[in-house]
């Protein structure tokens, strides 16, 4: 009989990161850690980053494939399903509501300094992050090279990342003659898949355009992307563009940068862009529509797909390699997340309207998180979005 205690244990606890992971998935990843490993020790920092490394090799959807193998780590399979939706559901909201704004009123705020201040506090946690991940390793030389590589490599070739961590993977299968098998614990053994919930999706996604033209068509380029597309939740950009702009001209390039912005200052996942373009599309019906095309993927790959890989690698011969390369993985997530983090910075801090002040507020808060975690990560973000606010104003902003 199911344990609905954990599941929803679980729940609240993405719940709470989807409301306040602003910065794309390396600020998801800075949550959860803290939230998981830190504060709960539901998982160790060994399996969290396995998962993250797993996560990343994966298409679709980063941060949200994460959320749902750690909610299965902890809760079976539908402690998967709600950690996904329970993440999710805030931007969704959010999204929803300014995608309504929107259309009513026209346009978007060209200021907006607390989204900003915002995105200075999730690159403090990101930061704080990396060191904290990393700690364990840190006196393995073998670490500080495969990290480096990958972050030099993910630095200069952002999409090239699930590809160099295939590669330093294979690599420690062939210089890694490790004596230890498996790659961590599975939160409870091989669990059954609640069949409804795929074989109900799969088979409405599959009558739809039958039915509902438009819809059926929205529904197919958004699962398309969630299915079939490497690396951040930008990744998705190009072929959005192409599908909802170029092709069926549903919207103009003004509109789809638009929705890009508001996709961007949302918290939790960056792909919610899709639910600004179902509403466009559809009103209400294309934004669920849209919204549950682009994350089903995740739930069957995450639910459905990993634990029978993971079968096969847990015996013999399998093991050890499964071993070996997950080891490998992790030193290079270590260094992607490292390069990431450049990327943002150089990104976020360089921001005309408030100036140094921006870095100035990044380099006090991550002296201060690093040296006494006083406050939980969380709360790094609504001050600094704050602050922002405060220096606009004394700056003319």
């Amino acid at each position: 009989m199911q344990n609905w205690k954990p599941v929803f244990e679980v729940a609240r606890v993405f719940l709470k990161i989807g409301c306040l992971a602003f910065g794309g998935p390396i600020a998801a990843f800075a949550m959860m850690e803290d939230e998981l490993v830190k504060k709960r020790a539901w998982v160790s920092q060994t399996r969290f980053l396995e998962i993250v490394a797993i996560g990343k090799l994966l298409p679709g959807p980063i941060a949200t494939e994460v959320a749902i193998f750690l909610g299965r780590d902890r809760a079976g399979n539908w402690g998967g399903v709600f950690a996904g939706v329970c993440f999710i559901l805030p931007a969704f909201l959010l999204v929803l509501a300014a995608s309504i704004a929107y259309v009513h009123f026209g346009g978007v705020p060209q200021n907006l300094p607390f989204f900003q201040g915002l995105q200075v506090g999730a690159l403090v946690a990101i930061a704080v992050s990396v060191f904290s991940l990393g700690a364990p390793f840190w006196k393995r030389p073998r670490m500080w090279v495969v990290a480096a590589l990958a972050g030099v490599v993910v630095f200069s070739h952002p999409l090239w990342e699930p590809l160099v961590i295939i590669f330093l993977g294979v690599a420690g299968v062939a210089f890694s003659e490790l004596k230890s098998a498996g790659i961590g614990g599975s939160g409870g053994g091989p669990r059954k898949m609640p069949a409804f919930f795929v074989l109900g999706g799969l088979t409405s996604g599959a009558a739809l355009p039958l039915v509902l033209p438009t819809l059926g068509a929205l529904l197919w380029v958004c699962f398309k992307g969630g299915a079939f597309l490497f690396g951040s939740g930008l990744a998705i950009v190009p072929m959005l563009e192409a599908e909802v702009v170029q092709r069926f001209h549903w919207l103009t390039h003004s509109e789809f940068l638009d929705g890009i912005a508001i996709g961007q200052l949302t918290p939790g996942p960056l792909l919610m862009t899709v639910t600004f373009v179902g509403y466009k599309v559809a009103g209400l019906a294309g934004a669920c529509l849209a919204t549950f095309g682009i994350f089903f993927p995740a739930f069957v790959l995450v639910l459905g797909i990993l634990p029978l890989v993971s079968r096969w690698l847990s015996a013999g011969v399998g093991a050890r390699r499964a071993a070996e390369f997950s080891q490998w993985t992790i030193y290079a997530v270590l260094g992607a997340i490292f390069s990431a983090t450049l990327t943002l910075g150089r990104i976020t801090l360089v921001t005309p309207a408030l100036g140094w002040s921006f870095a100035l507020t990044f380099v006090l808060g991550f002296l201060f998180s690093f040296r006494r975690r006083v406050l939980p990560v969380w709360s790094l973000l609504p001050i600094a979005g704050a602050v922002a606010v405060v220096l606009s104003w004394g700056l003319g902003g």
